[in-house]
């Protein structure tokens, strides 16, 4: 395995886990500082960085720069000294680690890694989060860490990159149907005698559209899934396709639909639709 390899997969561990991981934003003051502002309580959160809203700071290779009981320390004081200068010129009173594992943990990695790839990595414990505080200029903040010899690295951290704006469902479903016709202006057996039965004149009246009324069709067979056909209670009997004709349930299904059809804006439209339908089969096996 290549030396490029473990680095890369190893940097890309890591950066995944800040990118799905909680972020605490602590005191960035030590306590008993004379000059210190007052030390904020803690934030926790999965806040994202917006515009001008925090900071990734690196400090240099070497340094033990650390957070430790939420304050940024150092074993030497001189590792630290004058960010701490730049944070109280700047009100900066909040700072939390990059990568949300533990310390140990990243240390221990660090090592294996670099006993695989015989050379020296990234000390990811280095890095840190800075939030801006309200009405700073994040320009000028970071200008003042990048001219600090003890500061590697100093910038805005970046905004995160919207979603794609294609939406995958469409990909997901099934095509919709071909649009389906009004064929209601086909149904001259909803009109006035002679043509009809005057059907749209008896759903002007009470109970006109069979409302308070069970109808039990008895056929062979029936379509129970059509899109313009109600829910139709199957009350007994089997089933049953004649000579096994692929379109058996067709006399069913329409007889249904001169009933009971739908009243949208697509299909047919029953002649008494709001009737309570029901289907018995003339077969028992």
């Amino acid at each position: 395995m290549n030396n490029k390899f473990l680095k890369n997969t190893f940097l890309a561990v890591m950066i995944l886990t800040i990118l799905f991981a909680p972020v605490a934003y602590v005191s960035a003051v030590p306590h008993g500082q004379d000059d210190a502002p007052p030390e904020p309580a803690i934030e926790t959160g999965s806040q994202q960085p917006g515009p001008s809203g925090f900071i990734e700071l690196k400090f240099i290779e070497g340094s033990s720069a650390r957070l430790v009981d939420g304050i940024l320390s150092a074993s030497r004081q001189e590792d630290i000294e004058e960010v701490y200068k730049v944070f109280n010129t700047f009100s900066v009173t909040e700072v939390a680690r990059l990568f949300s594992q533990p310390e140990e943990e990243i240390d221990a990695l660090n090592l294996e890694l670099q006993r695989s790839v015989d050379e020296q990595l990234p000390n990811l414990n280095l890095w840190f989060r800075i939030k801006v505080p309200d009405g700073v200029d994040a320009n000028s903040l970071i200008e003042q860490l990048q001219n600090l010899p003890e500061v590697q690295y100093a910038y805005e951290a970046p905004v995160p990159a919207p979603p794609p704006s294609i939406s995958l469902s469409s990909y997901l479903q099934e095509p919709p149907p071909p649009a389906i016709p009004n064929y209601e202006s086909n149904q001259g057996y909803l009109n006035a005698a002679p043509d009809g039965i005057d059907a749209r004149y008896a759903w002007t009246l009470s109970g006109g559209k069979g409302q308070r009324v069970q109808v039990v069709d008895i056929e062979y067979n029936l379509n129970f899934t059509h899109v313009d056909l109600p829910y139709i209670n199957h009350i007994h009997g089997a089933l049953y396709n004649y000579n096994n004709d692929p379109n058996g349930d067709n006399h069913g299904t329409a007889v249904a639909g001169e009933v009971v059809g739908e009243p949208n804006t697509y299909g047919v439209t029953g002649i008494a639709n709001l009737t309570t339908y029901k289907f018995s089969s003339a077969c028992t096996n």
